[in-house]
């Protein structure tokens, strides 16, 4: 083993591209490994991605400046965000509390202000691609998407129930207003914990999301009364998820607007009180986790290699697949500085 081999371990997560768990123990540091195949598509994604060289954000995923060195792919490192992704933070009830959500809400809307100041949107903002690293601090990830706000057309396609209808459409000249479009699904995600509408069957407009165009009193009156007292739903948030889900682009809110509403400027947790607060959450969903764990045992469930009782699991990790290269082991490789 040389100073410069990185030990791949576990699969993170289940993208369009594998991402690993790395570390380097020469230099006692851990890393997420980002696996672009060789091939004109992967290749593609690999250079859109490598647009993170040029970001310094503190709620943006640091690029680590080394080149892997490896025949059968391009390989990207970045610092390791060890705490999930919204996603999970959010179906595992960790985020139910609106000051919580707003404290990172500013930090995503920071992320992208910044990234719009430098000529960049990222063009698939969702939670699962917002990740929490160390100190609690939010990470925006999977940049293989992003365009330069100079270029002429669209070669995005975003995701599914977060993508603004001018980019499902393909007549998006706007940018960042897509990316304010899905910071909004975002938001309206971590709040209700459901989409605000699906997308219809082959770009059809569905009939939820028909409701929000043509009459949202009505869209809104249906979804206060599912929440019902327990809700966070508020004439405030009505208002900004309006402004930043506008369906005309042109007429959709910015920045500068988002940062202007009632409902942005209410209460917030500073940087300390938000690391205790989700120290303290992270530390009862370990317990969960271990008492889930035990009662699964004492049930007479086992679990053995990504199977609970012989059936296959979804999202569970898995090992990488064995290293070719000549001299080292399996789970090893060479990195250039």
């Amino acid at each position: 083993m040389t100073d410069n081999t990185i030990k791949v371990h576990q699969k993170l997560g289940q993208g369009k591209f594998s991402v690993y768990y790395v570390d380097c123990p020469a230099k006692n540091a851990s890393y997420a490994l980002k696996v672009f195949p060789k091939t004109e598509t992967g290749t593609l994604h690999y250079h859109k991605e490598k647009v993170l060289a040029r970001l310094d954000h503190p709620n943006i995923i640091q690029y680590i400046h080394i080149q892997c060195s490896y025949p059968d792919f391009n390989g990207l490192l970045t610092e390791y965000a060890g705490y999930g992704d919204l996603f999970e933070w959010m179906v595992n009830d960790m985020m139910s509390n609106e000051v919580l959500v707003r404290s990172y809400f500013h930090q995503l809307i920071e992320a992208l202000e910044y990234l719009h100041g430098q000529n960049l949107a990222h063009l698939d903002i969702k939670l699962e691609n917002l990740m929490i690293g160390e100190g609690f601090r939010l990470k925006i990830v999977d940049f293989d998407q992003s365009q330069s706000l100079k270029d002429s057309w669209l070669t995005s396609g975003g995701t599914k129930c977060y993508r603004a209808p001018e980019v499902l459409n393909g007549t998006c000249m706007d940018f960042a207003g897509a990316d304010v479009y899905a910071a909004g699904v975002t938001l309206y995600v971590l709040m209700t914990k459901e989409f605000p509408f699906l997308e219809g069957e082959d770009g059809e407009v569905s009939l939820q999301e028909k409701s929000f165009w043509e009459n949202k009193e009505r869209f809104w009156a249906g979804k206060m009364r599912k929440q019902g007292r327990k809700g966070m739903i508020s004439q405030e948030f009505v208002e900004l998820i309006n402004g930043m889900m506008e369906r005309d682009a042109g007429k959709r809110w910015k920045i500068e607007d988002i940062k202007r509403s009632p409902w942005y400027n209410g209460e917030v947790l500073s940087y300390e009180g938000l690391q205790e607060e989700m120290s303290l959450r992270w530390e009862q969903k370990n317990f969960n986790d271990l008492a889930r764990a035990m009662n699964e045992v004492e049930n007479g469930t086992r679990v053995r290699n990504g199977t609970v009782n012989g059936k296959k699991q979804g999202r569970c990790l898995s090992k990488s697949k064995p290293s070719k290269s000549k001299g080292k082991k399996k789970n090893e490789m060479e990195i250039e500085e």
